[in-house]
Parts: C-alpha cells; structure tokens; sequence
C-alpha cells in the first residue's frame, strides 16, 4: 500500500532552483516505488490528499434477473413472456450510472442500445432472440462493465394440438342444410386467446380464400369449448336462447361452408402457425350422417389424436345428444354443441355397437363400388380405346381392321 502524504508548502520567495530540486526528488521517490499493476490503471489501493481510490473504482457491476428463471413451454422455449430486469452499481453506489440494452443476433458489445428505464423488459414473440446489456458510468469517462446477455426462444401462444377441431355438423340440421357449425376443444389447463385464428377450407371460395376466421376479443377457456356458428343464434337448431356474446364461448360466422362430400381444414393462429389438421381433400368424410330425416354430427374421440385418421372420429348416435340440453326440437339432431362429446369411443352399449358395425359394413360397401365403377371404367377403356377420346369431344377416325 502507498501513501503520498506531503504537505505541500507554497511561498511567494520559493527559487526557482528550489522547486525544481523538489520537483526531482519526488520524482525518484516516486521512480523509486514499485507500484502492483491491475486492470483498473491504479494499485490495489492508493491515498492521494485524503481521497482513496480503488482498483476497478470507475467500472459498474452489472446484473441481470429473468422471470421466469427457466423456459415454461415445450423445447425450450418460454410460454410466458420473459420479463428482464437490469441492476447496476459501484461499490453499491447507483449515482451516475446508466445501462443500456438490445437486441441483437451478432452478440457484439453494445453500439448504443436503448436506455434502460428501471422497468421490466418483456422479450417479443418469434425466432430466437440475442438480448445483452451494459453499464456505463457516464459521470467518468464512460467507464463500461462487462456485457451480460441472455438467448430466448419465446412462443407465447398455442402450441400444435394445445386446440383441436372437436365436433362438425357438415350437413347441417334437419331442415336446414346450411345449419352447419364447428366445435373447438381447448386441450390445455389455460384460457388460450383465439382471437384472429382461422380455419383453412371451412369457407366459400377456394385455395387460401376458402376459410373463415375468428373475430377478435375471443378466448376458449381452460379445458373448455368454442363454438363457430354459420347462421346466428336465432336461426339455427341449436339450442340458443340469447345472442352470442364474447364470454359465451361461441361466435357467428356466416362465411362458413363445409362441403358434404369431405374436405381437409386446418386450424391456424394469428401467426399462421398450425394448430390443428382434420381429414383429407377429395375423401368423404369418414364419421357423421344424414338422411331425409335424422343428422348425426362427426365427434372426435376423447383422445384427439391425429384428426386426419377416420380412427380418431365418430358419429354422435347417442340417444341423449338429440335432446333439449342442445337442441330446440328433439328427436332428429345428434350432437353436442359447445359442450363434452357424449358418444363413447368403445362403447358396450349392444345398440350402439350394432349401428357401429352397419355403419363399418356400409363403409366396405361403398368402397367395393368405387373399386368396381373403376374397374368397369377401366375395361371399357380397354375393350373400346377410343372411348376416352370420344368423350372429350375429339373426332377420332375409326382405324380400318383386316377381315
């Protein structure tokens, strides 16, 4: 340890000859002295006329504190939005001491950044994200600390499957073809925001303009249903007794148009992220029924699975999804809008079962007619090659055969 303790002594009759013997011997004391070096220019501690300076006295500490600590959601990514809070100080004094922070992708020191104000800092939505911050001690030559810095990956919507395509009424109710609607199920222990989703195919027109899209202002509660009607509350066989409001779990949406004879959707987020896929383009679909009287809606099984597989559907046919809990007239519509599928997956019931295997036996059926309307198609092709021709309005020139 060093200390320079002289008094210093001033005359108006000092020589000049005097001063500059002085000025030599302080010199060489000084040269004299071996001084540790450090990082921080001074020693370990060093007294100049009563005021002490230490070694790294003009560089911050900074530190950083993230909540939640560790990412919440699924493979590594955070569910709920980081909050970043920053500290600084020297030997516990804050005066004079500013941070700054950014967001980069090159981990560089600070170029400049945003002053932080003391509040939490919320890390955005999306790819990967670079976030690092410094203090500056702008009262002392801009001595800077150390930069700390953190990557996120944060994804604070839905998650595939998190929302599922729960039920369909694709051919309407009795009485009213286009009294078609769908039925969301929130898959998930936590309200999910579903305001601006869309689903893809559900609409009129074709290619990306065949869908509908949710208004905003909507949620789907925890472990709840959403309703999306295509004609309003009034208008429709579902069992409605007020006009739909935004805490009611259902919305009108008269774009909606789902095609009889099968089609796929997909359920999408705001983002354009895919949530959910139900069936395939030009298959029938593989659950739900009507005939001149009765409508069955397509219900997918308790345990969603992939909802592009007839394995994971049914038809609602049981006798207590056509009563007044959902419908306004009982007796000819099967379904459970906005509530719990009632039909089982593997049910005991000896009635339940029979319409099961009918219906599996008239699956087969229609599928061996497909296969032999096409191989009827296919041989009189081959008994008569000109016949494609024909039909598609050229005039083909018989060929001349030998007797």
């Amino acid at each position: 340890m060093i200390y320079f303790n002289q008094e210093p002594k001033f005359s108006m009759f000092s020589s000049a000859l005097r001063v500059s013997a002085a000025s030599f011997v302080v010199a060489m004391t000084i040269g004299a002295c071996e001084i540790g070096t450090t990082n921080s220019f001074f020693s370990d501690e060093a007294l100049l006329e009563g005021n002490t300076f230490k070694a790294g006295y003009w560089i911050p500490d900074i530190s950083m504190s993230v909540e939640p600590e560790e990412p919440d959601g699924k493979k590594g990514f955070y569910k709920t939005t980081p909050c970043v809070t920053l500290s600084a100080d020297i030997h516990g004094e804050k005066d004079g001491i500013d941070i700054f922070y950014e967001f980069s992708n090159d981990g560089n020191p600070i170029k400049g950044g945003k002053k932080y104000e003391g509040k939490c800092v919320k890390i955005p939505d999306g790819d990967p994200t670079h976030f690092q911050a410094q203090a500056v001690n702008e009262d002392n030559d801009d001595w800077k600390s150390e930069v700390v810095s953190k990557d996120f990956k944060v994804k604070t919507g839905a998650d595939e499957g998190d929302v599922v395509i729960n039920e369909l009424m694709w051919m309407g109710s009795f009485g009213d073809r286009d009294d078609e609607w769908i039925e969301l199920r929130n898959m998930t222990d936590e309200d999910i925001d579903i305001s601006g989703w869309r689903i893809l195919g559900a609409g009129k027109g074709s290619g990306e303009n065949a869908h509908i899209q949710i208004p905003n202002g909507y949620t789907i509660e925890a472990n709840g249903y959403f309703l999306l009607t295509k004609n309003k509350w009034n208008k429709t066989e579902i069992n409605l007794s007020e006009d739909l409001e935004k805490n009611e779990g259902r919305t009108n949406v008269s774009g909606m148009n789902l095609a009889d004879c099968g089609e796929k959707l997909v359920l999408e987020d705001k983002n354009k992220n895919v949530i959910d896929e139900v069936w395939k383009n030009d298959r029938h679909w593989p659950d739900g029924w009507h005939g001149i009287f009765l409508h069955m809606s397509m219900a997918r099984d308790g345990k969603p699975d992939d909802g592009t597989s007839s394995s994971s559907w049914h038809t609602c046919i049981n006798s207590k999804c056509n009563n007044k809990t959902y419908w306004r007239h009982e007796g000819l519509n099967f379904g459970t809008p906005g509530k719990a599928n009632l039909s089982p997956d593997n049910s005991d019931d000896p009635e339940i079962m029979e319409q099961k295997i009918a219906k599996e036996e008239d699956k087969k059926d229609e599928k061996k007619k497909d296969e032999e309307n096409q191989g009827s198609e296919k041989t009189k092709l081959e008994m008569n090659p000109t016949a494609e021709n024909s039909d598609a309005g050229e005039n083909v020139e018989p060929q001349a055969t030998e007797e």
